[in-house]
């Protein structure tokens, strides 16, 4: 623990919007997570935030004409 008690901790994901889509959380929507490279759930402090459809999208990718505009 850092001096003061500062935890670094980071913003909840749901506070920040999906940095794929750009999807804003509200209460009873899709949820928001950190995310690695890999699309991967991340504790790591540069992982992204995407919500839970873009994280989706990234594990069994659609063809374009497939995809969705969110």
């Amino acid at each position: 623990m850092t001096p003061g008690g500062d935890l670094g901790q980071r913003p909840h994901p749901n506070s920040i919007p999906c940095s794929h889509c750009g999807h804003v959380w509200f209460e009873g929507e899709r949820r928001h997570h950190y995310v690695d490279d890999k699309g991967e759930d991340s504790i790591e402090d540069g992982a992204r935030v995407m919500c839970a459809l873009c994280v989706k999208q990234e594990e069994h990718p659609r063809k374009e004409e497939e995809r969705f505009e969110w």
